[in-house]
C-alpha cells in the first residue's frame, strides 16, 4: 500500500507553489485565504484535495488538476475571485457542492466525464460564459445560480434532474442543450432567465410550469 502523505498547512509569501511529488493528499484548508498565491502546480502523485483547500485564495489565477485526483472536497476553490481557467481531471465524475462558487472571473469550464454537478457549484460565477459537461445527468440546486454571463450549457441527452433555482437569474442564458426526457425540474430553475428561447420554454413548460417562475 502506498504511503499517505498529507500537506496539512502551507504558509508562504511566494506567488507560485509546486507541490512536492511525494504528497498524496492536500488537506482541508491547506491554503485557505492565502492572498499571495497566484499559481499552484500539482503533481500526479496527488489523489485527493480536501474541503476548503484553496478557499478564499483571491490571487489564484489558474490551476490544473491532474488525472490522478480522484476526489475534490466541497468549497475547495470557493471565492477564488481571480481564477480564470481550471482544468478538471478526467477521473472526476462529480463536482462537489460550492466547488467554484463565487469565482467571479471564471469564464469557461468543461469535463468529459462529470455526471453530477453539486448544489451551488458555480453559483455567482459572474464571468462564466460556457459550461460543457456532456455526461452530466444531474444538476443540483442553484448549481449555476446568478451566472449572469452564462450563454449556454451542454449536458447529457439523458439529463434526468435540474435542481431548484439551478439557473436562476442567468440573464444571458438562451438554452440548455439537453434531451426531452428530463424527469425533474425544480421550482424557479429558470427564474429570471430573460433570454431563454421560446422553443426551449415551450419544450418544458407544459410539464414543469413552476420552472420558469
Amino acid at each position: 500500500m502506498a504511503t499517505k502523505i498529507v500537506l496539512e498547512e502551507y504558509s508562504s509569501e511566494v506567488e507560485t507553489v509546486r507541490i512536492p511529488e511525494c504528497v498524496t493528499h492536500i488537506g482541508p484548508r491547506a491554503f485557505m485565504n492565502d492572498r499571495t498565491l497566484k499559481e499552484v502546480v500539482i503533481p500526479d502523485s496527488v489523489v485527493e484535495i480536501g474541503d476548503r483547500a484553496f478557499m478564499g485564495c483571491r490571487g489564484l489565477r489558474c490551476i490544473s488538476l491532474p488525472d490522478s485526483v480522484a476526489r475534490v472536497g466541497a468549497l475547495a476553490f470557493q471565492g477564488c475571485t481571480s481564477l480564470v481557467e481550471v482544468k478538471l481531471p478526467e477521473s472526476m465524475v462529480e463536482i462537489p457542492p460550492s466547488l467554484f462558487s463565487g469565482c467571479t472571473s471564471l469564464e469557461f469550464v468543461m469535463s468529459p466525464r462529470v455526471e453530477s454537478v453539486g448544489a451551488h457549484a458555480f453559483k455567482s460565477c459572474y464571468s462564466l460564459k460556457q459550461a460543457v459537461f456532456e455526461q452530466a445527468i444531474e444538476l443540483g440546486d442553484e448549481a449555476f445560480c446568478d451566472c449572469r454571463m452564462l450563454e449556454g450549457v451542454i449536458v447529457s441527452d439523458e439529463l434526468a434532474a435540474i435542481g431548484r433555482r439551478a439557473f436562476w437569474r442567468c440573464r444571458s442564458l438562451v438554452s440548455v442543450a439537453c434531451g426531452n426526457d428530463v424527469l425533474e425540474i425544480g421550482p424557479e430553475a429558470f427564474g429570471h432567465c430573460i433570454r431563454l428561447s421560446l422553443q426551449f420554454q415551450e419544450m418544458l413548460n407544459a410539464r414543469f410550469p413552476d420552472a420558469f417562475d
